[in-house]
């Protein structure tokens, strides 16, 4: 009788060791969730503060959509970057895995714009965009005025439109460092299309100066 009631003990030592265990792996990860669904809904309330829309339901729904993109992409994006990871040295693996991410990616991407275009105007939509990605496009276009200020109205036009084909691709990554990436790569191009037109025009300024024979 003894044995039995020492053997009931330990084992219910064991048990409660282990939901003592349990719990204290689940609980930080439950509270890591927690802290990452109140920011991605912090983050959409702070977008549609700036989009000026006066009926509620449709706050709400823009609302939602926003932080449910969020989540989306980043249900997209942890099993594609655990993927690539458990692949790594397997350049045909990771190929398949990347595009298939993007496939899911470019139908989030597509489905939200469709949705965010039920409520919102082309311009408050921009507005959705820019919020996403920081304001990256005005901001670094200011950047660039400055350091080109006789941009003429042909380049800066074509440079916005680069760094709006930038933000397209930046509004779906999900991190801050991987969105600056997106834009950085697209300050390459700019950079190299200046610089070309610039060869252009000072080639042209020459054909027109040079002597006739």
């Amino acid at each position: 009788m003894n044995l039995s009631k020492t053997a009931i003990g330990l084992l219910a030592l064991v048990l409660l060791s282990g939901a003592i265990a349990r719990a204290q792996t689940t609980a930080p990860a439950e509270d890591a969730e927690a802290k990452y669904l109140a920011d991605i809904d912090n983050r959409a309330s702070k977008i549609v503060a700036t989009l000026g829309i006066t009926d509620d339901a449709a706050s709400n729904r823009v609302h939602d959509l926003i932080r449910n993109q969020y989540r989306d992409l980043r249900m997209v994006h942890d099993p594609r970057d655990a993927a690539i990871k458990e692949a790594k040295g397997d350049d045909a693996r990771i190929k398949t895995i990347t595009e298939e991410a993007d496939t899911k990616i470019k139908a989030l991407h597509d489905a939200y714009l469709a949705n965010l275009a039920k409520d919102l105007s082309p311009e408050q939509v921009e507005k959705v965009k820019d919020g996403m990605t920081s304001g990256k496009v005005d901001f670094t276009f200011r950047g660039y005025m400055v350091a080109h200020p006789n941009m003429n109205d042909v380049e800066k036009a074509k440079v916005v439109e680069f760094l709006k084909q930038a933000r397209e691709i930046a509004m779906d990554q999900g991190s801050s460092k991987d969105k600056d990436a997106v834009f950085n790569k697209f300050k390459g191009r700019i950079n190299n299309w200046l610089a070309a037109q610039e060869k252009a025009r000072k080639a042209a300024t020459q054909s027109t100066t040079q002597p006739a024979n």
